[in-house]
């Protein structure tokens, strides 16, 4: 299986020592962002990481509700937990690092989440930033090739969550992605890499 690391602030997954190409690295040498006008700065992905973060430690109940209450992470955190509530969703998996082989490529990605609803597994990536790209289906796609590869058996779906500020509050929308679409391009990626 081989050892995978990662280094957060590079952004850089290692196998057995060697780097591998992630699953947004991949999407974006394959030209799938288009106009990345979207990611001139990189405070809005210093706050995702953050607010990923703090998401990533109320599913595990180690959140410090002092430092995040009445914060700006708090309303991410309360859309999040409405989430859950709405779909009675159950966590199966946690910000999970995996790597795999496909089309001859070895790459890898960390699944924001892995979720039952109703007896039925999914995959979800969650979003924080204002912009929502088309490409984010072939990313999601990806991600359910990981988890996937990671489970051992299909999943129901795979989506965005997407938090949005509605009448001055913060809400979720799930925008699910149809793999049946994205997985074309997606493997097209990958052999555009061989």
């Amino acid at each position: 299986m081989g050892e995978l690391t990662f280094d957060e602030s590079t952004h850089t997954y290692r196998l057995d020592g060697s780097e591998i190409p992630s699953v947004s690295q991949i999407v974006d040498e394959a030209g799938c962002w288009g106009d990345k006008s979207f990611f001139k700065s990189k405070e809005p992905a210093i706050k995702g990481t953050r607010i990923h973060r703090c998401l990533e430690l109320y599913d595990k109940q180690t959140l410090d509700w002092n430092i995040v209450k009445g914060s700006n992470y708090q309303p991410y955190i309360d859309a999040w937990s409405a989430f859950l509530f709405d779909h009675q969703a159950k966590i199966v998996l946690n910000e999970d690092k995996h790597h795999m082989t496909m089309e001859g490529v070895t790459f890898a990605g960390t699944i924001d989440r892995i979720l039952e609803i109703d007896g039925k597994v999914h995959v979800v990536d969650i979003k924080t930033g204002k912009s929502y790209p088309k490409p984010y289906g072939v990313q999601t796609t990806a991600y359910g090739c990981l988890a996937e590869d990671l489970l051992g058996y299909e999943v129901e779906s795979v989506f965005c969550l997407h938090f949005k500020e509605r009448r001055g509050k913060l809400e979720y929308e799930v925008k699910e992605k149809d793999r049946a679409k994205w997985m074309p391009v997606w493997i097209q990626a990958l052999k555009d890499r061989k």
